[in-house]
């Protein structure tokens, strides 16, 4: 009937060598099973759903997706995923033991797949909704690059049923290999700035014109293309893109992401036009724009044709990004190479900054640039990288050698200008007089030595008249390498007087761009996938300055139309959070945020939005029209935030439900407004992956939103600055600076978002990709800690902007923060080494955690206070929450945070961006969870109630929300990390949680049943309420990995004639189960003598049967296989299949 649970710890990780000892915020379960008699209720399977190729769902829409369907997966295994379901909703407790997938390879020329599969996998026996391709190399062919693929898949139940197939799903390869990429990164011929320099380079105009022969039909064509920092597509008279969008971020000198693409050609003239603005890549010091593309063109009769970037400057052999030079893939070299011309121009975005704004001078337009049949003769020739090895083959090619800006080439390792065919003898050769020196390579390094020594640079054409034998033969190649160095000590060999010095041109190119290889990722864009909001108030609060008030905070821009002006009006759009007293754009952020637009003027309509740039604001201050409707001026949203996967609902009673709805809406919003292709600090003063902000949210995100993909991309960058210092240092903010320490609260971020991925989406393949590097990264954490005390105790920032002056917050927080995270990061390393079977290393780093317990309580622990350092909240709270608390002194350190919660600051918090995280969640699991629940509900200061009272629509970055001078500098009003107590909605008070990973198995538990009986007992005791907990109920929905879980509970006064008390309905998707919690005391009642009495009244039965009655589990209901009571807590617990139950608790006195 009941168990005592002090020493039984939830195994989250689910392995042998870890049982009874990972523990992440001490979630006890400890039930008795009883055996019952169990029959499946007959089912139906539904065909599989959702089918997902690399967590990107097939047949889409989904945000910032370039196609409908997952294009560009660049994996030869993917991982393939789906939904099991089925048709009848009174089916219970069925699960999947079975499935197998066929992938089918559609024709190139006819999109239709082939009858046979590309591979089949036949029947395997697993319970996981996915195929993990990798594990079934033996038996699987890898995908081709550059193809269309379908799949489809079928699953077999524990009943003995099998499903039909599922509908054929989308998706399509990417280039696959780095060796596949034979397009090379332009540029412009000079770089161009604005003013001072260090102003970021002018954006530009390309446009690529080939032909696509005549009489062709084209079938497929494929575009991969980036750009650096931002592009946009353009074909034909407009975006191709129909939302604005941004690129991703990432650590560019180890990966740039690229996009796919379907174009629309046909036979004849094409072009593709592209718009490059400077964005991060500019900020990070980055002089140049660059873009590279590469297209695939397959016609109807199987001809297979390639488009490609170069430049007249650029070394043209097949080259991987970067310098270093491989051959490309088989597969290309069976394309015919299209002639193609690339053409740079200026763009009328005369200025653009992530930070300052955008300048845009409509005057500028090119009208029909983006059109194949626009006159480019004025335009400038596209140039490519120069680099210091180059081997340029095809006839008439051009190439490239040089050095990085301030260097010249020094000296000459080699130059080959080919072998002869046949005797060289003196001859004339259309025009052109060649002597027996010039034919043999004897004189090769002496020329290249002369016209090239001395200079950053230096192009190489190849043609049959210069190099080669001009009597026999055409050029076999051209090799050249060189050094490059100081001015100092060059040398120029002698050469042969009559060779002729425009074999070799010197021209001025730019060094490569500094970057690392091109990965594909359709899901990071920054994109505008909401409707436009419209103004809620105009007010002309200066003559000819006007106010937009746009009645909510969020990230983006605005989308200008201009119905009439003057030619060369200049129109000043900045942006604010704030407005001052006499009603002007407060922009106190240290940024301009500022867009300006200069119109063409006359009476043609006009419509514009800034390409490169995004802010977070509500309101815009405009200058330079006469009168406010002149213009229309919407907000147009912005953001990375995939399609939501969560929604939770307080009912409302007397406004507080009300009021936690507004304040659930708010984290949305502030956390889409700062998932911005990584997940930033806020979008307007920073805009960058900070990552303690990251760690602490990353829970509220993936309840909110589908994040998986997202969230695998950045932890890949965090990998990449990982391998850019030896050390294995992460740094505080990715992408970010290399090298230096970091401070371990925000470098978690690494091991502890992973192990998020994992509790959520059952990602033990990223675990797997990433272990040596998270191995790596605390084994560098272990390098750092203190020498006398065997702590780490280095820190930045500690509690960031929690309620006490800084000059307190960082000493007293940041030490026990940075051990704490330390500890826990040891606990994660051993269990991901767990998972992995890796039994010596998860033992090696348990012992070392294990080690530093006693240590950090003895540094940490004030016996004058009654807890931890200072004895203030955060300090008390991370102790409790990892349980390295003394069993003596536990419930001390415990009583001490309640008094200081409730009595000292009257039922208020004092946390920071780290206590925060763990307020609600340790406060619940004390068995208060009505103190939680006042904590979440407040509307006095400080409280997120309060800014609610304040007028804000979104988080803000401190309690106050205004400038205080003991927390610089000013704070921002989209700031996400004071509302990671997002989670709790979610898995405390509404209930869900993953019992293991990837939701195998679910822990339904409504807030209610986390009080025990002393704490029902002293709350009674001082309440005159009758209900225990002030909550009359919730509902809301979260759609897993395997399916969509959905909580709706009330609770009920007893009325005349019911005895009922609480209500539950309970949807568990098929092949998951679940432990379902339900209180065995919803009133206030105590005996005469004032103590919590025996549950011996309480009834609880679910639609299809009596399973509690006398304190025993009633046996016989379909799919409810247990249950017991959780030791002293306020909770009876079952073990239930999948299915829909509606449970009813009935409670006399």
């Amino acid at each position: 009937r009941s168990c005592d649970c002090d020493s039984c710890l939830e195994n989250v990780f689910g392995v042998g060598i870890m049982a009874g000892r990972m523990r992440i915020g001490g979630h006890l379960l400890c039930l008795i099973l009883v055996a019952s008699l169990f029959s499946l209720s007959a089912a139906q399977l539904a065909v599989p759903s959702r089918l997902s190729v690399e967590y990107l769902l097939c047949g889409g829409p989904e945000p910032g997706r370039t196609s409908q369907r997952p294009d560009g997966i660049d994996k030869p295994y993917p991982r393939l995923m789906w939904a099991v379901g089925v048709t009848n909703a009174s089916a219970r407790s069925i699960r999947q033991v079975a499935f197998q997938v066929q992938v089918f390879q559609l024709s190139r020329t006819g999109g239709t797949p082939g009858t046979e599969p590309y591979w089949d996998s036949g029947k395997i026996i697993s319970n996981r909704n996915a195929l993990i391709s990798t594990q079934f190399k033996d038996k699987l062919k890898p995908l081709e690059s550059d193809s269309d693929y379908q799949f489809q898949v079928k699953w077999y139940s524990n009943n003995g049923q099998q499903s039909d197939w599922s509908s054929l799903a989308d998706f399509s390869t990417a280039l696959i290999s780095q060796s596949e990429w034979s397009a090379h990164w332009i540029t412009t011929p000079a770089t161009h700035a604005l003013g001072k320099a260090g102003n970021p380079p002018r954006t530009q105009m390309i446009r690529g014109v080939f032909t696509v022969p005549e009489g062709k039909t084209v079938s497929r064509s494929r575009l991969y293309v980036t750009g650096l920092g931002y592009y946009e597509l353009w074909q034909g008279g407009g975006r191709l893109q129909a939302q604005k969008r941004l690129g991703p971020q990432t650590y560019f000198k180890a990966r740039v992401l690229y996009d796919t693409y379907t174009l629309q050609l046909d036979a004849g003239v094409n072009v593709i036009a592209m718009r490059i603005g400077p964005g991060f890549w500019a900020y990070d010091g980055n002089p140049s724009l660059w873009a590279i593309a590469q297209l695939h063109i397959t016609t109807s009769d199987g001809m297979e044709y390639m488009v490609r970037t170069h430049g007249s400057s650029g070394c043209n052999a097949p080259a991987a990004m970067s310098q270093t030079q491989t051959r490309a893939a088989p597969r290309l070299a069976e394309r015919t190479e299209l002639h193609s011309v690339w053409k740079v121009h200026d763009d009328p975005c005369t200025f653009s900054d992530m930070y300052e704004g955008e300048h845009y001078d409509a005057r500028l337009e090119v009208p029909g640039w983006d059109k194949a049949d626009f006159e480019d003769r004025s335009w400038l020739q596209a140039v490519g990288p120069v680099f210091n090895q180059c081997t340029v083959m095809p006839e008439n090619a051009v190439g490239g050698v040089g050095c990085p800006e301030g260097q010249v080439i020094t000296d000459i390792v080699f130059a080959s200008f080919g072998t002869p065919v046949g005797e060289c003898k003196s001859c004339t050769n259309t025009g052109n007089s060649f002597t027996t020196s010039q034919c043999s390579a004897k004189n090769s390094t002496a020329i290249v030595s002369h016209l090239c020594v001395g200079k950053n640079s230096c192009r190489l054409s190849a043609s049959r008249n210069h190099y080669g034998d001009p009597c026999h033969g055409t050029v076999k190649h051209l090799s050249v390498a060189v050094k490059c160095g100081s001015v100092k000590g060059l040398r120029r060999p002698r050469m042969d007087s009559s060779v002729n010095a425009s074999l070799v041109n010197a021209v001025t190119a730019p060094a490569p761009p500094a970057v690392g290889e091109l990965s594909s990722h359709p899901m990071t864009h920054i994109t505008s996938p909401l409707e436009p909001v419209q103004a809620v108030s105009v007010k002309e609060v200066e003559p000819h300055v006007f106010v937009f008030d746009f009645g909510v905070n969020l990230a983006g821009v605005c989308l200008l139309e201009i119905f009439t002006s003057k030619p060369g009006a200049v129109i000043s759009l900045m942006k604010g959070e704030e407005l001052y007293e006499n009603g002007t754009v407060n922009n106190q952020l240290n940024v301009n945020m500022t867009t300006v637009y200069i119109s063409k003027g006359g009476k043609t309509e006009e419509a514009w939005w800034p390409s490169w740039v995004y802010y977070g604001f509500q309101y815009v201050q405009v200058t330079g029209l006469e009168t406010a409707d002149q213009i229309k001026l919407d907000m147009l949203p912005m953001t990375s935030a995939p399609f939501g996967v969560g929604e939770v609902n307080f009912m409302d009673k007397d406004g507080s439900g009300l009021m936690l709805n507004k304040i659930q809406e708010a984290i949305r919003r502030t956390q889409a407004s700062n998932l911005m292709s990584i997940p930033t600090d806020c979008p307007n003063r920073e805009k960058r992956g900070w990552m303690g902000d990251a760690q602490v949210t990353a829970p509220v995100a993936m309840w909110n939103y589908d994040m998986p993909a997202f969230y695998a991309n950045w932890i890949r960058s965090m990998s990449d600055v990982q391998k850019a210092d030896p050390s294995g240092v992460v740094p505080d903010v990715v992408p970010g600076r290399i090298g230096g320490t970091t401070d371990a609260t925000w470098s978690s971020a690494y091991p502890l978002i992973s192990y998020y991925m994992y509790q959520h989406y059952g990602d033990r393949e990223l675990i797997e990709e990433h272990f040596e590097g998270l191995k790596k990264y605390v084994d560098y954490l272990t390098t750092t800690v203190d020498k006398t005390t065997g702590l780490l105790l280095y820190h930045k920032f500690g509690d960031w902007c929690n309620m006490y002056p800084r000059t307190q917050e960082i000493p007293t927080t940041g030490p026990i923060s940075a051990c704490f995270h330390y500890m826990l990061d040891l606990q994660l390393i051993s269990g991901f080494a767990g998972v992995l079977g890796m039994e010596d290393e998860a033992k090696k780093y348990l012992a070392e955690h294990d080690q530093l317990v006693d240590p950090f309580h003895n540094h940490f622990y004030n016996e004058s206070v009654g807890g931890y350092v200072d004895g203030t909240q955060t300090v008390n709270l991370l102790p409790l929450f990892g349980h390295y608390i003394p069993d003596d002194k536990r419930a001390t350190v415990a009583a001490n945070l309640l008094h200081d919660i409730m009595v000292t600051h009257d039922t208020h918090l004092t946390t920071g961006a780290v206590g925060t995280r763990f307020l609600l969640p340790v406060v619940t699991q004390l068995g208060r969870p009505d103190v939680a629940l006042a904590l979440a509900n407040q509307s006095t200061f400080p409280s997120w109630g309060y800014w609610l009272t304040q007028g804000a629509t979104s988080l803000w970055e401190n309690w106050s929300g205004h400038a205080d001078p003991t927390h610089p500098p000013p704070p921002t009003h989209d700031h996400i990390f004071l509302g990671s107590h997002g989670s709790w909605l979610y898995e405390e008070a509404l209930g869900i949680k993953p019992a293991l990973p990837g939701f195998e198995k679910i822990a339904i538990r409504p807030l209610i049943t986390y009080f025990n009986n002393d704490t029902i007992t002293e709350v009674c005791r001082h309440s005159e309420a009758r209900m225990l907990l002030d909550l009359p109920g919730m509902s809301g929905s979260y759609s897993s990995v395997r399916g969509r879980i959905n909580v709706d509970y009330q609770q009920h006064e007893p009325t005349e004639g019911s005895s009922v008390v609480f209500t539950m309905s309970v949807d568990i998707p098929p092949n998951t189960n679940a432990s379902v919690y339900l209180p065995q005391r919803v009133l206030c009642t105590l005996t005469d003598d004032g103590v919590f009495p025996p549950p011996e009244n309480v009834t609880i039965t679910e639609s299809m049967g009596l399973i509690w009655v006398n304190n025993y589990f009633h046996y016989g209901t379909p799919g409810i296989t247990s249950g017991g009571v959780l030791g002293l807590e306020n909770a009876i617990v079952f073990d239930v299949g999948s299915g829909s139950y509606q449970f009813t608790v009935y409670e006399t006195r």
